[in-house]
């Protein structure tokens, strides 16, 4: 009783910045404060921080939208941008049907005390069932679709959900402590688990199509990455520069690393250079604000992988031709054996 309390205690805590004006940048940061002024030109907005208030300026034109707090159980007023600014790109906004008066008083907080009450009985902030009914429906799709393991329905039951719960007070972290109360896991954790099950080994032009990931199942995706690393990078050593003992550095590059790269093994080290070099180049678009020592390392890494893939990529036409040759013969050979088998059953079966 005394953890659920906790937790309800925990929730509204959380949801309070509900009660302040949000304003949600197009590149999907979230600014929580109060509005001091605002025209078609740009927003000022106060932050208090621990004690410490401040104001900053955002150019309309990078706003996506902006969410007025009120009282405990008003609902939200959503506001657009200028007509002129730009269409969000980052993060398509929600199609979903906007939700009633009343679904919005289920959603909304009810007051310390009341919560208290209703986490106790199982109905707390964290209950899908305060959710809307267009984001309810969207959370039942997303768990139907995962115990079928539907990855790619998944996914997209998610995004919508994670789009549609933008357009609520305080809708991302509210639909986090959803998960994470259901699931045992958080809302990013969960996109970032589907995402990657559905791009995994999955090459567009040889990369991987991160254009469309959100940022919440961002650090998701770069962790899942990285653990794939080690064993796909574990085949192509053999290729790769040796590692100076004294300075802990590659050594200078030398042609006759890749001359284990042969017509048997060309088309099997290209598949494994090209996702080795996927994952690394997704990573550095993923994380741009990587430190400037990891991105060195990934970028020599990629160079050396590069290499590998290229010689890889030349010597495939003939290995392919080397394959359908040795194909052919041994359906000659298969071919010559069916008919010397078949003659000889004919000797067989002939009256002496």
């Amino acid at each position: 009783m005394r953890r659920m309390l906790l937790t309800a205690a925990t929730l509204l805590l959380a949801c309070t910045s509900a009660l302040a004006d949000t304003v949600v940048m197009r590149n999907g940061v979230t600014r929580v404060g109060t509005i001091i002024s605002r025209d078609d030109k740009e927003v000022h907005l106060r932050i208090d921080n621990d004690g410490i208030s401040g104001s900053i300026v955002i150019p309309m034109s990078q706003v996506s939208r902006i969410v007025l707090g009120g009282p405990t159980g008003t609902p939200a007023v959503a506001t657009a941008p200028a007509a002129s600014a730009p269409a969000v790109t980052s993060a398509p906004a929600s199609t979903v049907k906007a939700p009633t008066e009343a679904e919005l008083a289920t959603y909304n907080s009810r007051g310390f005390l009341a919560e208290m009450a209703a986490s106790a009985a199982g109905h707390g902030l964290d209950s899908p069932s305060r959710l809307p009914a267009a984001q309810r429906e969207l959370w039942d799709r997303a768990n139907t679709a995962d115990a079928a393991e539907k990855r790619g329905e998944t996914l997209d039951a998610l995004r919508l959900l994670e789009a549609a719960m933008r357009d609520l007070p305080d809708g991302p972290s509210r639909i986090d402590a959803i998960t994470r109360s259901v699931r045992h896991e958080g809302f990013g954790t969960w996109m970032g688990r589907a995402h990657w099950d559905v791009m995994d080994d999955k090459l567009v032009n040889g990369q991987f199509d991160v254009s469309d990931v959100r940022d919440a199942e961002r650090p998701v995706l770069i962790g899942l990455m990285k653990g794939k690393m080690a064993s796909v990078m574990e085949p192509l050593k053999t290729y790769l520069p040796p590692t100076d003992e004294k300075t802990g550095q590659p050594v200078p590059f030398k042609p006759a690393q890749l001359s284990g790269v042969t017509l048997a093994n060309a088309i099997e080290v290209k598949e494994q250079s090209q996702l080795a070099a996927a994952l690394l180049l997704a990573q550095l678009k993923l994380e741009p604000k990587m430190s400037t020592v990891d991105r060195a390392f990934l970028t020599t890494q990629l160079t050396s992988v590069n290499r590998i893939l290229s010689r890889a990529r030349e010597l495939e036409p003939q290995a392919k031709a080397a394959i359908a040759k040795q194909q052919q013969q041994q359906r000659m050979e298969a071919e010559k054996a069916q008919r010397d088998a078949a003659m000889n059953a004919r000797k067989t079966a002939a009256p002496r």
